[in-house]
């Protein structure tokens, strides 16, 4: 399985980032306005043990489902 993986500098704490990204509307606020994506199943939640799925199309005619799978995260 192919794995993506960014690092980024904020200008926030650990614990406020990752309040924002578990909260329910995080992934569609973070989903760019013109990409032809959506949140098409979740639980509210990123917490550990929950999935996403993202419809859309790619180039407007290819469909593409994406799956989050349940996120492993490090201990703190």
């Amino acid at each position: 399985m192919t794995r993506f993986l960014k690092e980024s500098r904020l200008a926030a704490s650990p614990a406020a980032v990752f309040r924002f990204h578990e909260s329910p509307a995080a992934l569609t606020a973070l989903i760019p306005p013109w990409e032809n994506m959506r949140v098409a199943e979740t639980s509210g939640s990123l917490q550990p043990g929950r999935r996403v799925v993202l419809k859309g199309r790619l180039f407007s005619i290819i469909p593409v489902t994406w799956v989050a799978p349940p996120a492993r995260l490090p201990a703190s």
